[in-house]
């Protein structure tokens, strides 16, 4: 029987890519039981902004919201909407007229995900350095069209193309710097076929006071 959840999160670990190539994360054992220590333990240094995780609105919004911020409520979506724009060339900016092109509406979406296909060279340096970015004529395009999107998610390692930094900064702070902000989730697994039964979807955040984003762990319902 197919399980009614998915998960939509990568797992953190020391091959974890970091955004431009850098090494973002660190997993050391601490104490380990086969070596004869009385329990097992690691140590975690990483970034905020490694693996799947979470841009809060305080990432390029000085008085924005940190992650312990939202009602819990808001970290459940019951209007999911996927977009399939799979198939896009290396360094790709996407626009409104990608988005619209993928002939999926988004009126009434609390959550819209970018399925572009990327995380299929994850773990080689063109996830990084190749990567599609998001233009911030998506984040208009969203509030005019999907007047409830509180989350944006993508299969990409960063809002902002590798080429396109200067729009990608432009971008973050057009979704995350504003009165009514799309916050974002970056470096998702959204390869998953029964995404095309999405239901509803739970954000799970590392809840770090005050912080401007961190890991998520991300499940799905179909």
């Amino acid at each position: 029987m197919t399980s009614p959840t998915i998960l939509l999160s990568h797992r953190l670990d020391n091959d974890t890519p970091g955004y431009r190539g850098s090494k973002a994360i660190s997993i050391d054992v601490v104490s380990d039981m086969d070596r004869g220590d009385p329990s097992n333990s690691l140590h975690l240094a990483m970034s905020n902004h490694v693996g799947t995780h979470i841009d809060a609105p305080r990432h390029f919004a000085a008085n924005g919201d940190a992650v312990t911020v939202p009602d819990p409520q808001f970290w459940f979506f019951r209007s999911p909407v996927i977009l399939d724009l799979r198939g896009l060339e290396l360094g790709t900016l996407v626009t409104a007229e990608h988005v619209e092109a993928a002939g999926q509406s988004v009126a009434g979406a609390d959550m819209v995900l970018l399925r572009t296909g990327w995380e299929d060279v994850r773990g080689t340096d063109a996830y990084w350095n190749t990567n599609p970015g998001i233009s911030s004529c998506v984040a208009d395009f969203l509030r005019t069209n999907a007047s409830s999107c509180r989350c944006l998610g993508m299969d990409l390692i960063s809002l902002s193309g590798y080429e396109e930094r200067a729009e990608g900064r432009n971008s973050h702070r057009r979704f995350l710097d504003h009165d009514d902000p799309i916050w974002l989730i970056e470096d998702m697994t959204l390869s998953d076929p029964a995404l095309e039964h999405l239901r509803a979807v739970l954000v799970s955040p590392l809840f770090v006071a005050d912080a401007d984003g961190g890991p998520v762990t991300v499940w799905g319902w179909v």
